[in-house]
């Protein structure tokens, strides 16, 4: 089973069988020590600054965002040594670089659901790859942060061409905010007064990502 169906169907677990819920109950600094170890995170500066000052609080929030970097970190470790390397080297040389890894770790910190990281790791490797721009990293991060965990699931999930645009799926609706879909009206006289929704640029580019 490919990292994307383990995305599509964590989604659709009850919460009791998401493993990374127990760490919650363990210390900030036990999963600060945990995440540190991962060489990806202690390489990429922001990523360490961030699990540095976070080893001195212990709130229940402090230990939700250790939480959601350990989903996001174990999904992104399931690459090679030099893919890694060209990961870090991605997130390291240059500006737009820098800035995408600034913007993962503010969307991680305030995702409001606990399977969203994984996705975020998995869109990782991908830019890793060369699959994604930063710029589009930074957007499909922000598009995820934004859109209800069900309808994203459901998008994901579609058996609908991506280009499809007589799918009136009800959870296509809600994403328009996301950035992932968009309206449409009919545009022939059978059409009229129709609307239907369509997945964006970025949307089409989620789903290739997830279903290659």
């Amino acid at each position: 089973m490919n990292v994307p169906n383990r995305f599509k169907i964590a989604l659709s677990k009850p919460a009791k069988e998401r493993p990374v819920l127990d760490l919650v109950g363990s210390s900030v600094e036990a999963i600060a020590d945990i995440v540190m170890k991962d060489d990806l995170m202690s390489a990429v500066p922001i990523f360490a600054s961030a699990m540095k000052l976070l080893k001195v609080s212990d709130s229940y929030r402090d230990r939700m965002f250790g939480a959601k970097l350990l989903a996001f970190i174990t999904e992104a470790n399931n690459m090679t040594s030099d893919q890694r390397h060209a990961t870090v080297s991605k997130l390291t040389k240059d500006d737009e670089g820098k800035k995408a890894a600034e913007t993962l770790l503010l969307v991680i910190d305030k995702l409001n659901d606990m399977d969203k990281p994984a996705l975020l790791g998995f869109l990782l490797r991908k830019f890793g790859d060369g699959r994604v721009t930063s710029v589009e990293l930074r957007r499909l991060a922000c598009a995820i942060d934004t859109a209800f965990a069900d309808d994203l699931s459901a998008f994901l999930n579609e058996s609908d061409a991506p280009s499809d645009k007589t799918s009136n799926a009800l959870h296509r609706e809600p994403l328009v905010s996301s950035g992932l879909t968009r309206m449409l009206t009919g545009d022939t006289i059978d059409e009229t007064g129709m609307i239907y929704f369509r997945p964006t640029e970025l949307g089409e580019l989620l789903l290739r990502l997830v279903n290659d």
